[in-house]
Order: C-alpha cells, then structure tokens, then sequence
C-alpha cells in the first residue's frame, strides 16, 4: 500500500528510510497493511525499543528485578522447572565456560568464598548431605540449622564450631531439618560406631 508513495532510497533500503516509512506506518491499523509494511513496521518497532533501552541502560534490570521479588513463588516454579528440563544442556554449558575461563573461575570462587563464608560454608554442607540422604536440603535450611544450634555440638557442648569442625549430624537418615543438629568432627566420627545414636534413641525412646 505505502510502497506505492515510498520507494527505496538511491542506497537502498536503508535505517533511515526504513525510519521515515515507519513513521508514516506507526498510528495506522496494522491490519490494513501489505506484508512490505508490515515488515517495515515490526523493524521500526524493534529500532525504537532498543534505542529506548540505551536511554535508560538498567530500567528493564530493575522491573525485572522487582517483578521476582513481587512474585517470588512463581519465578522459583519457573527456574525449577526450566532447569529440570534443560538440565543436560546447563551442565554441557557450563563445563564449557569452565574450560574456556578456569583460571577466572577459580579467581572469582576464591574471593566470593572469602567475602560470603556463612553462605560457602551452608552450601559445602548442603552439596554433601544430598549426596548421602534423601531428601533435599537447601544452602538457607542449613543456615537457619547453624544459627538454632548456636555453632554449638549437639553430644560435647563444644562452641563456635568452624571450618571442617562443623559439621551436620542426622538423628535419621533423612534430610529434614528438625532430625539434623549440630556436631564437632570428633563427635560427628563416633556416629560411625553407634555411640550416639544409641544415647538418642535410649532420650527420646526411639528404637
């Protein structure tokens, strides 16, 4: 339809004249367009909005932003199920990165370990509980562990307990945080010959 009025520039069909043709296009009913045109409209479309975004470098990083904390829940389904059903391709992704950036990745794991040692140490005990028990625990349910138990072993009493010494120990094998307390290693090596596990069960009358 518009062909007819604007033809291509001596150049060609070029940004700016896809621009100017735009414009004559954008208040009109798209429905009453010849596939040229409307070509040319989704092109003037997509110009707008990426120079909408250099003008405001971060706008949409904040919407996004505050539309997961808004919707926390189903932002978590999402995420989950996204990485259920990519799971093969996330982890052939990022060995990939890993070979291509391993000096980088080794860099920036040593220094986030060292400015967040309450989340590295959460998510060191979680990655080896998951492997062991059934059940899933989280980097934030083993946080909230540490602060009821007060960094303190749950046989000896010994305090502050950091590092290799702090370490989970399940009343049962299952990993559910009311079952899971705290244990220094020396204690937490005893289980393996039933020492405590016989004093809880004797406590709480379980067999």
């Amino acid at each position: 339809m518009l062909g007819r009025f604007y033809g291509k520039s001596k150049r060609g069909n070029t940004l700016l004249t896809i621009v100017k043709r735009g414009i004559k296009i954008w208040g009109m009913d798209k429905d009453i367009l010849t596939p040229e045109d409307l070509l040319i409209y989704k092109k003037v479309k997509n110009f707008k909005q990426k120079n909408w975004r250099k003008t405001k470098p971060g706008y949409n990083r904040k919407y996004s932003d505050t539309w997961k904390i808004n919707h926390s829940d189903k932002w978590k389904e999402y995420m989950q199920n996204y990485r259920e059903k990519h799971k093969e391709q996330i982890r052939a992704n990022r060995k990939a990165y890993y070979q291509l950036h391993k000096n980088d990745t080794k860099k920036y794991a040593t220094e986030w370990h060292r400015q967040n040692p309450d989340k590295a140490e959460a998510i060191n005990r979680v990655n080896s509980a998951n492997k062991k028990y059934k059940g899933k625990l989280t980097a934030e349910m083993v946080r909230k562990i540490i602060i009821r138990e007060k960094r303190t072993c749950h046989w000896c009493g010994k305090t502050n307990l950091h590092g290799r010494d702090l370490t989970l120990e399940h009343l049962e094998r299952i990993n559910d945080p009311e079952k899971i307390v705290l244990a220094c290693f020396s204690c937490n090596a005893k289980r393996i010959i039933g020492e405590h596990h016989n004093q809880y069960s004797k406590i709480e009358g379980n067999s």
